[in-house]
């Protein structure tokens, strides 16, 4: 029998999975206390290998995602590099306002959908870093995901994504139109001098759209 600690989370995962309008009741039960079992709880999960993580069962990393996704646990950037769970839809049916404001936002700009998708699951896998909620991201937790990513990616042999960057920096746009981040945009660029083509490389509307904002800041500096 597990313990009473057990039992709690258990039952607030079923709770809050049936919330998000999930279905598979019977198989998030087995899931949950499958990870009980196996795991004990958030702490023996991030004490356990990254071989005993990657190889959990499907039902069990969907416990570990709504652990991670609702800020009750972090995991590691080995394990969204190794495994690269689809956190996204996940993170959206447990946030859902937030998701919508965040998807109407990227529309506003000039994202398209697989943009705005791209956006979402990238700013998942830092919330899942961190065990921090969507509207809590910084661009502090944005960088530090950016270069613990690279780095397990590096060590385990992985190649990033091609668009990392674009999809940074339209991240760090949409959060901002939507009102989760206070922090306006800044182009991540390895380049030693500034670049002057930074616009062409977004949608019209998210350039015309980010240069008011800019003059916006100027005007409230000088």
């Amino acid at each position: 029998r597990l313990p009473a600690a057990a039992l709690d989370l258990v039952e607030v995962y079923l709770t809050e999975f049936t919330q998000a309008g999930f279905l598979a009741v019977r198989s998030a039960q087995d899931g949950a206390r499958a990870f009980c079992a196996r795991f004990g709880s958030a702490a023996g999960w991030t004490a356990a290998s990254l071989d005993a993580q990657v190889d959990a069962d499907e039902r069990v990393r969907r416990v570990v995602a709504w652990l991670a996704l609702t800020a009750r646990m972090p995991v590691s950037a080995d394990y969204l590099i190794t495994r690269r769970p689809r956190l996204g839809p996940i993170m959206a049916a447990y946030h859902p306002t937030t998701s919508a404001v965040f998807a109407e936002s990227a529309t506003a700009l000039g994202f398209v959908a697989k943009s705005s998708e791209r956006q979402w699951a990238a700013l998942a896998q830092v919330c899942a870093l961190h065990a921090v909620v969507p509207d809590a991201v910084t661009h502090t937790l944005l960088d530090a995901t950016h270069a613990a990513l690279d780095t397990a990616a590096d060590r385990l042999g992985v190649a990033p994504h091609p668009n990392r960057h674009a999809i940074l920096f339209g991240l760090q746009a949409t959060l901002f139109h939507a009102g989760l981040s206070d922090e306006p945009p800044r182009p991540r660029t390895r380049r030693s001098r500034p670049r002057t083509d930074t616009w062409d490389q977004v949608p019209a509307v998210l350039a015309e759209t980010l240069t008011g904002y800019l003059e916006q800041l100027r005007a409230t500096r000088r």
